[in-house]
C-alpha cells in the first residue's frame, strides 16, 4: 500500500496521521502522477465524508481600524500606515448584513473584528441578532484573545464557535505569545464552544514540517473545521514583497 493509500485509509477511519507521515504528502512534488493520485484520494474522501454537501459560510465586519499588534503579513499594522481612517459599524448594520446572508442561505455568519474590539460589545450584538434574524443559522466569532469566563459568557449569549489560531512563526512574524494563542484555542475547546482554525497564513518561507507540525496542534483540540489559508502578500507590510505560495499548493 503507497503512503496515499495509507492516508485514504486513515482519514476514512478518522486517524490521524502522523507528522512524517504529514510531511511526506507535502514533500509530494505539485503536478506529478502522485500528486494527481493525492488530490483524487483527497477528493474521494470529502465526497465520503460530506456527502457532497457544503455550508455557505459568510462573515461580517464589525471594525476597520489599524492595530496596534502590527504582525508582519498584516495590512491591519498601524505601524503600515494602510489603514487610515477607523471605521466601527453600528449594530443595526452589522445585523442587516448578518440577515441579508442568512435569507440567502448562509449556514455560518462569522462577526469578525480587530484584535481589541470589545467583545461584552460584540456579545450584546449577537443577543440582538438572535432576536431579529430567526434562523438555522451559527454564529462565530473571529476577535482577540479570551479567557475561560468570556467564553462561558459566550456560550450563554447565543454564540456557537470562535475562530482562532496559533498562526505560523506566531511570536517571529507576530508580536504575540504562541501560549496565548494555544491558551485561547483550549479555553474555547473547553466551553464547549466550536474551535475553527486553520494552518495559516501558508508562504513560499514556511517549511513543511512547520506546516505538520502547526496541523497537528490544531487536532490537539479538537477544531470542529479546519484547512488552510495562504498568506496574501500587503505591499507596504514587511512581507508584501514575498511572493505568494501557488494555487496548486491547495
Amino acid at each position: 500500500m503507497t503512503i496515499i493509500e495509507e492516508a485514504k485509509q486513515k482519514a476514512l477511519d478518522g486517524v490521524c496521521l502522523t507528522k512524517e507521515e504529514i510531511i511526506k504528502l507535502l514533500e509530494i512534488p505539485l503536478d506529478s502522477e502522485e500528486d494527481k493520485l493525492l488530490r483524487k484520494a483527497a477528493y474521494d474522501v470529502a465526497m465520503k465524508k460530506t456527502t457532497g454537501q457544503g455550508y455557505i459560510w459568510s462573515a461580517v465586519g464589525a471594525d476597520y481600524a489599524p492595530c496596534l499588534m502590527n504582525c508582519k503579513f498584516c495590512s491591519f499594522g498601524d505601524k503600515w500606515k494602510i489603514v487610515k481612517k477607523p471605521v466601527h459599524y453600528s449594530t443595526k448594520e452589522i445585523i442587516e448584513k448578518a440577515k441579508m446572508f442568512v435569507e440567502n442561505g448562509a449556514k455560518y455568519i462569522v462577526l469578525r473584528t480587530t484584535e481589541f474590539f470589545s467583545i461584552p460589545k460584540l456579545i450584546e450584538i449577537v443577543k440582538e441578532m438572535r432576536k431579529e434574524v430567526p434562523g438555522d443559522y451559527e454564529v462565530i466569532f473571529n476577535t482577540g484573545e479570551l479567557d475561560m469566563t468570556i467564553s462561558n459568557l459566550m456560550v450563554e449569549s447565543g454564540v456557537d464557535g470562535v475562530y482562532h489560531a496559533c498562526r505560523l512563526r506566531e511570536g517571529i512574524d507576530t508580536p504575540f505569545d504562541p501560549w496565548d494563542r494555544k491558551n485561547t484555542m483550549g479555553n474555547v475547546h473547553r466551553s464547549g464552544l466550536k474551535l475553527i482554525s486553520l494552518v495559516e497564513p501558508i508562504g513560499i518561507e514556511h517549511t513543511n514540517e512547520e506546516i505538520a507540525e502547526n496541523f497537528l496542534e490544531i487536532l490537539k483540540y479538537e477544531a470542529f473545521i479546519s484547512g488552510a489559508m495562504a498568506r496574501i502578500p500587503v505591499p507596504g507590510t514587511p512581507l508584501g514583497n514575498i511572493e505568494r505560495i501557488s494555487d496548486k499548493a491547495f
